[in-house]
């Protein structure tokens, strides 16, 4: 999917910067879920905020750690 989003955009930082941001970044995680199989509501974000994206995951990361 790397290989087909690199064809379309240019390259993948490219077609992040495409991707409407708002509301917490909710429409992009939608996104990348639609793109890859095997991704979901925790992965996705992480991802996001480890490529570089201004994305909050405080609430992501302290629900994992309340359990």
């Amino acid at each position: 999917e790397f290989e087909r989003i690199i064809a379309e955009s240019g390259s993948v930082p490219k077609w992040l910067s495409s991707l409407e941001k708002s509301n917490n970044y909710n429409g992009v995680i939608r996104r990348v879920k639609s793109r890859f199989k095997h991704v979901g509501d925790t992965s996705v974000p992480l991802w996001l905020y480890s490529v570089g994206e201004d994305i909050d995951i405080s609430e992501l990361v302290e629900s994992r750690f309340r359990k």
